[in-house]
């Protein structure tokens, strides 16, 4: 699987990294098109020789703990054994609750998602103060690492999060008002995994 993104995805997301920087002209924008194109076609086929083994796998295992104990009910054990395991998704949950913490520790940028619930009103707002502007900046680095995925994670012509930020500042204003702590939860997902395995 790592040999697909070595191969296929790693070099052209560094070719892209570089032309971000470079003078862009007409003939230059058409054959980038036409390699985005080229390139989705292909991350397409690509996503499915990544997913699918994963899924196999999970399947293969089932039934060999099914096989193994003689009982059905056990693969809700092995499903259970994942919960308190870090993963890229738990991960950029975490981070995203690591920002709503910060927020709900600076007044103004608190003030600033209280007072604006449309996500268009609240960057404009950010964007219009010192501390509104250093909290983007966080979230582009945020969209760097983590932003690069959709709502419809497999539907790759959806606007990914650092195109469109409106679904992650959703997500920070909902850990804000529920005062939700990754951390917390994360310990006791794994005190009860401890506890029940």
């Amino acid at each position: 699987m790592y040999e697909i993104l070595e191969k296929n995805f790693f070099p052209f997301y560094e070719k892209l990294d570089r032309q971000m920087n470079e003078p862009m002209t007409i003939e230059k924008a058409i054959i980038g098109f036409e390699e985005l194109k080229d390139f989705y076609i292909q991350a397409y086929d690509d996503h499915f020789d990544i997913v699918i083994p994963q899924v196999i796998l999970s399947a293969i295992i089932e039934d060999m703990l099914v096989t193994y104990t003689g009982d059905q009910t056990q693969v809700v054990l092995l499903h259970e054994m994942m919960i308190g395991v870090m993963n890229k998704s738990l991960e950029t949950d975490k981070v995203l609750s690591d920002i709503a913490k910060d927020v709900l520790q600076d007044p103004e940028l608190h003030q600033a998602f209280i007072h604006h619930e449309k996500n268009s009103e609240l960057l404009h707002a950010l964007n219009h103060s010192e501390k509104g502007r250093h909290f983007i900046s966080k979230l582009e680095v945020f969209f760097q690492v983590y932003g690069w995925r959709s709502i419809k994670s497999h539907d790759l012509t959806d606007e990914t999060w650092a195109e469109n930020p409106e679904f992650i500042l959703d997500i920070i204003r909902n850990n804000i008002h529920c005062h939700c702590d990754f951390d917390e939860e994360f310990a006791k997902a794994v005190i009860k995994k401890t506890r029940d395995v």
